[in-house]
């Protein structure tokens, strides 16, 4: 144990206080865990490059770009506006419709930080139109936007796949019945706060140019909706593999965004260069995070950490419930407090060995890490989500947060009920 406490101790410090970058943080702390107890550097190099010579993590880069193609096409407006024919003319209805485009725009970018700035462009002005406090529209929307991590494609599955050897699809499928109870949830909660505030629609109802109306609204936003049918039927109906399905959803959104600049510059944002920089900028962080995490996962190993905390959890946490809690806690710190790719792949391999022992799922576990990350990723100190609608709004962090507090009472809520019942989390895994 004493390799791990050495490791935390420089990885926290670099990180944390000298704020140092995540994954120069976690390659100091294991290069100086290998010298200090004499493990063989050659072992480092081998094991970070071992760590990324995956061809199942091509997924992820083509995921990636595929997120800023949709990103930078604006897409955004065009799935407003669709979930908006449907029930923009319910009471309360626009937090909903908030709500749902960030689950359905999650679909397309598999990123929160995207989501967030994307649909809260779009939303925050409607809502300030309907009177909805600036700090509670941030609040929607900032704990709306982590639904892009749970609705598949997301790169934190393809990591989580990566480190525990499960299927990329079974991973992305674990966490989509927990997102859609989630919708459900915020969108319950929205209704009874705003059910007394928000008029509904006062034009009156009229069924034919209530129909023409949603029909012009999927025929602009229909090529968005393909995209995740693409890629959705593809991979679950065996025609390619996540990766494959990766490359023909990145083929499809330059193809898309290439046509849209061709017919009107002026409705994409940036270039082509820029979008492909951006993607280019954020798979070199998570591969150096993942080849040196899985360094440091090497010198645990090496130094007998695994079996230390396996000795550990199996004496003195005998019940399966008390490993459920303790991973609870755990990762809703490390989700509060670092990247989420780190967490997983500095813990995920020392944990998931123990699975067999309290007869757990590991379809399930996954369901239950992702969802308790992507919760502490709400959550002060670090949350960069809250952080962005702060900015878009004009209000303060602190009065955002307020408004949030509800949503993280419903998120482990949410969290306690998928823990009770495992099939919510396994129903679509075959």
């Amino acid at each position: 144990m004493e390799a791990f406490l050495l490791f935390l101790i420089i990885f926290l410090g670099l990180a944390m206080i000298i704020e140092f970058p995540l994954a120069y943080s976690l390659g100091i702390a294991a290069s100086v865990t290998f010298v200090t107890h004499g493990f063989a550097l050659n072992n480092l190099a081998g094991s970070a490059f071992s760590s990324l010579d995956n061809f199942d993590l091509l997924a992820m880069p083509f995921f990636v770009f595929a997120g800023y193609i949709m990103q930078y096409s604006r897409l955004a407006d065009g799935l407003f506006k669709f979930i908006n024919s449907f029930v923009g003319r319910f009471r309360a209805s626009c937090g909903a419709v908030g709500i749902a485009t960030c689950a359905l725009f999650g679909t397309l970018t598999g990123s929160m930080v995207a989501t967030v700035a994307a649909i809260g462009q779009i939303m925050f002005p409607e809502m300030k139109k309907k009177g909805y406090p600036g700090a509670y529209a941030g609040a929607i929307v900032a704990n709306s936007g982590m639904l892009g991590q749970l609705i598949p494609p997301s790169s934190v599955g393809i990591i989580y796949a990566m480190a525990t050897s499960l299927s990329i699809s079974d991973v992305w499928l674990s966490t989509v019945g927990p997102a859609i109870i989630i919708v459900i949830c915020y969108s319950i909660y929205n209704y009874i706060v705003r059910r007394k505030v928000e008029e509904k629609c006062q034009e009156k109802f009229e069924f034919v140019p209530y129909v023409k109306n949603i029909g012009v609204c999927t025929k602009n936003a229909i090529w968005s909706l393909l995209m995740p049918i693409i890629i959705f039927g593809g991979i679950y109906g065996g025609i390619f593999t996540p990766t494959e399905a990766g490359a023909v959803a990145a083929v499809y959104g330059a193809a898309y965004y290439f046509i849209k600049k061709k017919r009107d510059p002026n409705s994409v944002d940036g270039t082509f260069g820029q979008i492909c920089t951006s993607a280019v900028g954020v798979v070199g962080s998570i591969m150096l995070i993942m080849a040196f995490a899985t360094a440091a996962g090497r010198a645990m190993s090496f130094a007998g950490v695994s079996g230390a905390i396996k000795t550990f959890f199996e004496a003195n946490l005998t019940a399966p419930w008390q490993f459920m809690l303790a991973t609870v806690i755990l990762f809703t710190i490390c989700g509060m407090l670092v990247d989420g790719n780190v967490a997983i792949l500095l813990f995920i391999p020392l944990l998931t060995p123990m699975l067999e022992f309290y007869g757990i799922n590991p379809i399930y576990y996954a369901a239950v890490v992702l969802l308790t990350l992507e919760f502490g990723n709400v959550t002060p100190p670090f949350c960069v989500s809250l952080f962005m609608a702060a900015k878009l709004t004009n209000e303060s962090f602190v009065s955002i947060f307020k408004e949030t507090i509800p949503f993280l009472i419903i998120n482990y809520v949410v969290l306690i009920i998928v823990i009770a019942f495992p099939p919510i989390s396994t129903f679509l895994v075959g």
